[in-house]
């Protein structure tokens, strides 16, 4: 980036304070209801470091949006350009930086469908945080080695980096419960595992969440979690208590934050579970925008193809038709990238589409086989319902 010596030194150290604080501001911002506040805050000093021409202030700047936009779906395309021009800079704190950069850029990249490319970043990542001694960035990257284990099916690989993840990350003093809550959820709901944290049984949960529905507003991971359990196989929350979640999500939505579209995804998957008709319209024009993505929750948790729910979402107002797109869309994505999972849901809901026939039979017979042998047990039960309704 040019330097533009014709600023006045004064003007200079103005510019490059206000760049610095402005970048901070949009941080600080990103949880912000308005997204045009943390917009209107990087925006300005995006400018003030264009004018500046120093690469450390334009570094400082790049890294304040990319933090910003953190794992946030609307952002993901924009994430491996900024990382680009970042790594172009050469400015004094490169390495920290180049390694928070590659832990962001796994995020973005697993969620468009990436996932080579985000086992690369990771890799980069997990060097860079061993050799410069960052235990919270290795923390982090941790908990994004068993979203890729998990996406592949080996949940032994999955459950031995959370326990790690859960261990290291409490000695940092930086440990949020709730992003250990969410990965187990994920794992769990896979797993046909209802489990939420501390809470001992049903009664305890279907209360639990009846509380966080009282309170109202954003219930932040507590509701991601909450959704997961909902829509775990052997779940005890009813319509009703469905349909409530899924009225107080829609009512106090916002902006993109990190959360939102995996959290997006697990209601869309309880709405289709209880036939929710009335609320598919919602959900499908939230998600077509995200069809060609894998919905994830930051670098804790993945939910599966956004196609997959939109093809339940289909199906469940009784187009078959665009059931059966969506779900191959799911499916290739699945099957391209190794998310062996995915693939047999994807599977189970072609033939749910289908008529009974032996093809059919033989089709679930291998599905459920090959659920067991993963350890899907939910899915694996799912199989014998749809068989049974035949």
């Amino acid at each position: 980036m040019p330097r533009q010596p014709r600023l006045p030194a004064q003007t200079r150290r103005n510019y490059l304070s206000t760049a610095v604080v402005l970048g901070a501001l949009s941080v600080g911002h990103c949880y912000n209801p308005d997204p045009d506040v943390a917009a209107g805050y990087i925006t300005r000093a995006m400018d003030l470091a264009a004018e500046l021409g120093d690469p450390d202030v334009a570094a400082e700047v790049l890294m304040a949006r990319l933090i910003t936009y953190s794992g946030v779906a609307t952002h993901s395309h924009q994430v491996p350009e900024l990382i680009e021009q970042l790594f172009a800079l050469g400015h004094r704190q490169s390495r920290v930086d180049t390694v928070i950069a590659h832990s962001i850029a796994t995020m973005a990249t697993m969620n468009l469908g990436e996932v080579d490319a985000a086992t690369r970043h990771l890799r980069h990542g997990i060097e860079g945080s061993e050799d410069l001694g960052l235990p919270v960035l290795r923390a982090q990257l941790r908990w994004m080695e068993a979203v890729i284990a998990f996406w592949r099916g080996d949940f032994t690989e999955t459950r031995r980096h959370h326990e790690i993840a859960a261990r290291v990350h409490e000695q940092t003093e930086l440990y949020v419960a709730g992003s250990g809550m969410v990965a187990t959820m994920a794992l769990s709901r896979d797993q046909g595992l209802v489990t939420v944290g501390s809470v001992a049984d049903e009664a305890e949960l279907v209360q639990w969440i009846r509380g966080l529905i009282a309170a109202g507003g954003d219930t932040g991971l507590a509701g991601v979690v909450a959704a997961g359990a909902a829509t775990t196989t052997g779940t005890p929350v009813d319509r009703d208590l469905a349909d409530a979640m899924i009225r107080q999500w829609l009512a106090a939505r916002t902006a993109h934050v990190w959360t939102t579209l995996g959290h997006a995804v697990l209601l869309a998957h309880l709405v289709a579970d209880h036939g929710l008709v009335e609320h598919a319209d919602a959900f499908l024009t939230e998600l077509e925008l995200f069809a060609d993505r894998i919905a994830i929750i930051g670098q804790v948790g993945v939910v599966g193809p956004v196609a997959f729910a939109l093809a339940r979402l289909h199906a469940c107002a009784g187009d078959d038709d665009r059931a059966r797109r969506f779900n191959d869309q799911a499916r290739t994505l699945a099957v391209d990238t190794g998310g062996v999972p995915s693939a047999l849901r994807c599977r189970l809901l072609e033939c749910s589409l289908q008529s009974p026939s032996a093809a059919r039979t033989r089709e679930l017979d291998d599905i459920a086989r090959a659920a067991f042998a993963l350890g899907m047990n939910g899915l694996v039960t799912e199989v014998r319902r749809i068989a049974s309704s035949a």
